[in-house]
């Protein structure tokens, strides 16, 4: 697709076309992570694994029971780059982009409460709030998480499970999101961190120092899971 500007506009900026780079390194990453965590559940399906209720009918209901994150970063990278599991399409339950932001918080809430409703996904006991067999979350260079940023009122929202922002830092403005009671309420965090440009916010994470002022990233903290990073060298450099 051609796309023209206008005479005299600025075109992109070195610093955001490295924010474009690191960007896609990242879905990339989360999108190659996913298709591993499919071909394993596969392979344990056919060996008779009873992980949970939504694994247990069979491997083509696993989605369902994962965070919306692997959502976004498979849209980007388009989902035929991970479907060859045969997931119906009537399982994937992705964002309505057709309305605005509030109203695509309140669309998704209500259907996340169909599924827990249908016993499709669990209800963490610890928290009351849903409870997915995985999420897969991305981290910004400025330390945030899903479209939870820095200092914005949404990092205290605890009744919620789905909400969304209007003023986003970073495009696009209009963005959904979860909660912090709905991701620290996973069974399994599974973070992909890549590029130089998220190794200050890494070695913050992973250092000694003590700070009262928590970027988002440091807030998530699974209450009855566990929680891998999968970093690559550059992300780690600062280490």
């Amino acid at each position: 697709m051609n796309v023209e500007r206008e005479e005299g506009a600025p075109g992109p900026t070195q610093e955001s076309r490295a924010d474009e780079a690191y960007e896609r390194k990242e879905e990339e990453a989360k999108a190659e992570l996913l298709r591993v965590q499919l071909g394993e559940l596969r392979a344990s399906s056919k060996r008779g694994s009873r992980r949970n209720k939504a694994q247990s009918k069979s491997s083509n209901e696993w989605l369902t029971s994962v965070g919306m994150e692997i959502l976004s970063a498979s849209e980007q990278l388009g989902l035929d780059s991970i479907l060859y599991v045969p997931i119906p399409p009537g399982n994937v339950y992705a964002i309505n982009d057709a309305l605005l932001a509030e109203g695509a918080a309140d669309d998704y809430e209500t259907c996340l409460k169909q599924l827990v409703k249908a016993n499709v996904v669990d209800v963490s006991a610890t928290s009351g709030f849903p409870k997915f067999d995985l999420m897969l979350l991305g981290m910004g260079p400025d330390g945030h998480v899903a479209s939870l940023f820095p200092g914005h009122a949404l990092l205290k929202e605890n009744e919620r499970w789905v909400t969304f922002i209007t003023e986003s830092p970073k495009p696009p403005p209009e963005r959904i999101t979860f909660t912090f009671p709905v991701i620290n309420s996973s069974a399994y965090i599974a973070f992909v961190v890549a590029g130089s440009g998220k190794a200050d916010v890494v070695r913050r994470v992973f250092g000694k120092e003590e700070s009262s002022d928590k970027l988002p990233v440091q807030m998530v903290s699974t209450k009855d899971g566990a929680t891998t990073w999968f970093v690559d060298k550059e992300a780690a450099s600062k280490l």
